[in-house]
């Protein structure tokens, strides 16, 4: 009986794939949805151009944490549609590096235009950091309401 060996590669493809398999292994803690970035809370830019057929909104939005004066950049807020109000989540990019020293001089508000799926109708704005239980370490705003009909 003559024995065959596998080619290297053949062998070392073999082994990748069943990586590959293992690491698509079922994790009950895996989940799909985006992990939250670093909080940020918004204001609108111009309270007065908000109607109740808004179906946009500019906000500006600043980081929450200090940044030598720097909000960065933000990711894509997160808009819950509810009946008696609509929750805006914005949060920022982290830092790129987390033992990174900054000072605390307050942060610059970054514009950013919210496209609504639907008009606000007669709905409060909400910012989505302010409601109880959302933010981390210090309370960012007095009042989660941004604008009432």
């Amino acid at each position: 009986m003559r024995s065959v060996r596998a080619p290297k590669f053949l062998l070392a493809l073999t082994t990748a794939a069943v990586l590959v398999l293992a690491a698509c292994g079922s994790d009950s803690s895996a989940t799909s949805a985006p992990a939250p970035g670093a909080e940020g809370t918004w204001e609108l830019m111009d309270p007065g151009q908000v109607t109740p057929d808004s179906t946009s909104i500019d906000i500006g939005v600043t980081r929450i944490a200090c940044a030598s004066g720097m909000t960065g950049e933000i990711e894509q807020p997160i808009v819950s549609y509810e009946p008696d109000q609509i929750i805006i989540r914005s949060d920022v990019v982290p830092h790129e590096d987390p033992d990174a020293v900054f000072t605390c001089p307050g942060n610059d508000a970054v514009p950013v235009t919210v496209k609504l799926d639907e008009p606000i109708g007669d709905r409060e704005m909400v910012d989505g950091i302010c409601l109880a239980g959302e933010a981390t370490g210090i309370t960012p705003c007095a009042d989660s309401v941004r604008w009432q009909p």
